[in-house]
């Protein structure tokens, strides 16, 4: 790890040193000594030595100097040894910390033990959390709290004034969005110390917020060259990594779900409360020749602006998203929609209403996919399920022989008398045992349709009030006529 002049200055605090920093950048790696006839000036070193080898001033005598570029340390009143063992520690100090906050987001260890060794290098109130939280923090003993980041650490979650969305940099310009660099941001309390935010990351996304409060803006420089390293090994806390974690994008609790996996109450409650209002449905959508960048983000646009898509991610290529039932109508209606999306396959799921049923309409959505057979349209999973449904009795040897035997003795019995029993079952059942509505069908009298359902429980011993039995006839009616 390299450091600044600033880190080094905190490490020798107890030092009491007077300190000039003009240029502070964290690119340092080594010690030269000044004494040295060799040493070569370059911005990797920060040197020491006595300061009365380059200054007459008796001001200078018996103190020592380390410098870096324009920036400079004095240090009156110690040892040479001492101080060059000091200044050497701080390096291992630093790389310690580094590593040990590696090591924890190696093995995904929670916010709060991540944030509480990094406080050991970052002296101010560090907070860190989700969008949504909840958020971990560090205490604020020895510091005079204001009410906003009172609030943080109480509660565990952003003040509600935060949620608006809406930063000032500490001259007052608005800030259009957070960054990976770190950022001052104005406190929402009025006169309240500055907070240094930045986005937590997990590879490109961004999965949460890490705010130092600025209570001491002395180490503000020295908060913001540690902050990017701590952000980076945040991104790997439980908290954002592991399905159940607690402070996950809804994104990725999205994503996990549609994958089927368990991703805790907590999670399944909060992905409810961004499911649209009644009912609603899963919707995966491809383009139909590109598959790059900039077609996928083209999607979730026109997604997200013209269907109002709540919850949106990207899986195998397409986009995924929930919209509401309401806002799929408007699609199939709209002739402006169907040409804006004439390169796009629409593969729609079934209705659902709760996050519970995402991963089932998800694999809806999946099947009227396949059944689209790569040609651009809308597809609906309803007008190709029970077709599917059908094939899949059908294909199964067994399923033939453990039909209603009622269809079998039907059926002979037509082959050797000429009659239409067989038939006139089917319409029976199928027409929810309405004699009008069969007889009419039929092209018979309901008296004649009466007499052949007579003969067929003569033959067969139907119980046509018995409705397991009817239920059971029914079934083997719709796989009988796929056959």
């Amino acid at each position: 790890m390299k450091l600044s002049l600033s880190m080094i200055s905190w490490y020798l605090r107890d030092y009491t040193p007077e300190v000039s920093i003009t240029e502070d950048e964290p690119c340092i790696e080594g010690l030269r000594l000044i004494s040295d006839k060799d040493f070569v000036l370059e911005d990797s070193f920060v040197l020491f030595g006595k300061a009365e080898d380059f200054f007459s001033d008796p001001y200078y005598r018996g103190v020592f100097l380390v410098a870096h570029r324009h920036s400079t340390m004095l240090i009156r009143g110690y040892q040479y040894d001492e101080l060059l063992n000091r200044l050497l520690s701080a390096f291992d100090y630093f790389n310690s910390w580094e590593s040990r906050l590696l090591e924890l987001a190696g093995r995904h260890a929670s916010l709060q033990e991540i944030i509480e060794t990094a406080s050991e290098a970052i002296s101010n109130p560090i907070a860190a959390g989700g969008f949504h939280g909840p958020f971990s923090t560090t205490s604020l003993d020895g510091f005079s709290a204001d009410p906003y980041w009172q609030h943080v650490v109480s509660s565990g979650q952003l003040h509600p004034a935060i949620n608006q969305d809406v930063y000032f940099n500490d001259e007052g310009k608005l800030i259009l969005d957070l960054s990976d660099k770190p950022v001052l941001v104005q406190n929402v309390y009025r006169g309240g110390a500055p907070v240094m935010m930045l986005y937590i990351k997990n590879g490109e996304q961004n999965v949460g917020v890490l705010g130092i409060l600025q209570e001491n803006e002395l180490l503000t420089s020295m908060n913001g060259q540690l902050a990017p390293r701590l952000a980076s090994c945040l991104g790997h806390a439980a908290e954002f990594f592991f399905p159940e974690g607690s402070a996950r994008t809804s994104q990725d609790i999205f994503s996990d779900t549609l994958r089927g996996r368990t991703v805790g109450d907590s999670n399944t409650g909060f992905l409810e409360s961004c499911l649209p209002e009644g009912l609603w449905r899963v919707i995966v959508c491809r383009h139909l020749t590109r598959h790059d960048r900039l077609a996928i983000q083209s999607i979730r646009n026109s997604l997200t602006q013209s269907l109002g898509a709540r919850l949106i991610t990207e899986l195998d290529e397409c986009v995924v998203a929930v919209i509401a039932d309401e806002m799929y109508e408007k699609l199939a209606r709209s002739e402006k929609q169907k040409n804006e999306f004439e390169h796009h396959c629409f593969a729609v799921s079934m209705k659902g209403s709760r996050a519970n049923d995402l991963r089932v309409c998800y694999e809806q959505a999946v099947f009227a996919l396949e059944c689209s057979e790569g040609t651009a349209g809308i597809f609906r999973c309803e007008d190709y399920a029970f077709e599917y449904l059908i094939n899949a009795f059908r294909a199964q040897q067994l399923s033939r022989s453990m039909l209603h035997p009622a269809l079998g003795i039907l059926g002979h019995y037509d082959d050797e008398h000429g009659s239409m029993l067989l038939v006139t079952l089917c319409s029976y059942l199928l027409n929810s045992q309405n004699k009008v509505q069969t007889a009419q069908d039929l092209h018979v009298h309901v008296n004649s349709l009466k007499y052949r359902l007579q003969r067929i429980q003569e033959l067969t011993g139907i119980d046509f009030d018995n409705r397991f039995e009817v239920r059971f006839l029914l079934l083997s009616t719709w796989l009988f006529e796929a056959r």
